[in-house]
């Protein structure tokens, strides 16, 4: 029978972050580092890569796992941070790891 191990209580990321983030280092893709929020470049193919900072309201919905409409909604009550305006904005990635971290369970 195979048992699940438990991870450490200081991983706030969700599991489509994780999973994101996990995707971009497997495919030696830009990381950022979580405590800086400063981009890490990598090589790949002989050239030099970095992993954009801010995501489109869709790619936020996904990596939360919301609807669109409730990510506007957040943007609205100021409880994301956004950049840009209209179909433009954007949302840093570290706002999203915030907001995360504001709504964690204990």
């Amino acid at each position: 029978m195979l048992t699940r191990q438990r991870e450490p209580h200081g991983d706030t990321l969700s599991p489509a972050l994780r999973k994101r983030e996990a995707r971009v280092t497997h495919n030696a893709a830009t990381t950022v580092n979580p405590q800086q929020g400063e981009p890490v470049p990598t090589v790949r193919n002989g050239r030099e890569h970095l992993e954009p900072l801010q995501v489109s309201i869709s790619e936020a919905a996904r990596l939360l796992a919301y609807d669109t409409r409730t990510i506007r909604r957040l943007i609205l009550r100021r409880e994301l941070s956004a950049v840009g305006e209209g179909r433009l904005r954007r949302i840093p990635l570290q706002s999203l790891r915030d907001y995360q971290q504001r709504h964690l369970i204990s």
